[in-house]
């Protein structure tokens, strides 16, 4: 009688360590999903941080004297079409939504990078996708000089969007 019990604790015991391995390869997928969909702007962090802060979308929006960056809706449809959206008082008065946005721009995902192409350019950035929030790290970093030392100091810039 103890054969099959050992037999069926084996059994139980590979199959649960198959189960688990299928599941931690599953959880390790470095490959981003669910950039589909409607995203703004939150957040333009710089790494290291600046005199400011390490967030550059208030400086921002208070230089342009409104948050327009923050209510641009970009939207990643599938098949790698990409448009957007800019609310009529963050346009000039001759401007349109048309003139915008690139009607030819596209994005696609290879690996853990966004590659994006409009007007002709194509810009690739490290993306990061955790639930409601995206993030595009350049792969360059900024060199800015520090106005006391006059030394220049690499930046690393990330652009961190909200689903819409």
């Amino acid at each position: 009688m103890k054969k099959p019990f050992k037999r069926t604790t084996k059994y139980l015991l590979v199959g649960l360590l198959m189960l688990s391995a299928w599941a931690c390869n599953k959880d390790n997928d470095p490959s981003p999903k669910n950039v589909e969909g409607s995203w703004n702007i939150a957040a333009l962090k710089v790494s290291p941080a600046l005199p400011g802060g390490d967030d550059m979308l208030p400086i921002l929006n208070f230089v342009l004297g409104n948050d327009c960056l923050s209510r641009i809706t970009f939207t990643f449809k599938k098949g790698g079409t990409l448009s957007g959206d800019a609310p009529a008082d963050c346009l000039g008065s001759t401007e349109s939504v048309e003139e915008f946005f690139d009607p030819t721009a596209s994005w696609r995902v290879e690996g853990n990078k966004i590659i994006l192409t409009s007007d002709g350019e194509v810009s690739r950035y490290d993306l990061e996708v955790n639930g409601n929030t995206m993030r595009w790290t350049d792969e360059e970093q900024i060199a800015i000089e520090d106005e006391d030392t006059g030394q220049e100091t690499l930046h690393k810039i990330t652009l961190e969007f909200k689903r819409k």
